[in-house]
């Protein structure tokens, strides 16, 4: 009922981020009598011979109505003179999702959270070095390195990303041949997804992918009265799906 209620919550987010991306991407262009272009969202006044823009960043452009020309809609995408911060430079992806697979008979929904930090190479290529929290047959921490493309120079761009890395175990104890029973294992996630850059800062991300993770364990077995001991390594496979900000 739990991990319900969390999926009902990321999706309903989801739904409302969804809904708002039109919102924010459908502004005006107010061209001007001398030629002046002030693009951002007119905002209705009660005088009606006043035209009122509010710009990206928060200033409030007042004209008389003889003073303007014509009134268009535009979309954020076509901006390209407009710093996005995404040519080069640092970069934060924070993000929670959900692992969703099948072990034997039992289908499983387990939460993961994690947080990418990196460097934009370029307005396609960026790298970045990660760690999460994530439960399988015990909780795991997650550390890997991702590598990232996206495909437009928009604010609004499809990407596809591949992390690689080791999960760290978070529950462990000393078995009777005097070892630790869980060592963790290796991990490989395979993502598609869409980067909406709301601000110049800030931006939305979501996006699904194939999630492959290794734990291995170190197990006795007694079969003989000096006892014997051996590796056991489980594999899971699941289909992940993720929601979060990026920060630059």
């Amino acid at each position: 009922m739990i991990q319900f209620i969390s999926f009902s919550r990321i999706v309903i987010l989801a739904l409302l981020v969804l809904g708002f991306w039109p919102h924010l991407q459908a502004q005006q262009a107010v061209t001007l009598i001398n030629g002046s272009i002030i693009k951002g969202t007119v905002i209705p006044d009660i005088d009606s011979n006043i035209v009122r823009v509010e710009t990206n960043d928060g200033s409030q452009w007042v004209f008389e109505k003889q003073e303007v020309q014509l009134i268009e809609a535009w979309e954020l995408e076509e901006i390209a003179s407009f710093d996005l911060g995404e040519k080069s430079g640092y970069y934060n992806i924070t993000d929670v999702g959900l692992l969703m697979g099948n072990d034997a008979v039992y289908s499983i929904t387990t939460i993961s959270a994690q947080t990418v930090s990196g460097y934009r190479i370029n307005e396609h290529w960026s790298i970045g070095l990660g760690i999460g929290i994530e439960s399988f047959n015990i909780p795991l921490a997650p550390a890997f390195v991702e590598g990232r493309y996206h495909l437009l120079k928009r604010r609004l761009s499809p990407f596809v990303a591949i992390q690689g890395g080791y999960g760290i175990p978070l529950e462990n104890y000393i078995g009777s041949n005097g070892k630790r029973v869980n060592r963790g294992g290796l991990m490989l996630n395979e993502m598609f997804g869409f980067k909406h850059q709301v601000t110049k800062n800030i931006g939305l991300v979501m996006s699904g992918g194939y999630r492959h993770q290794q734990s291995i364990s170190n197990q006795n077995y007694w079969w003989f009265a000096e006892g014997d001991s051996g590796l056991i390594r489980t594999q899971y496979n699941r289909f992940v799906f993720r929601l979060g900000f990026i920060f630059s």
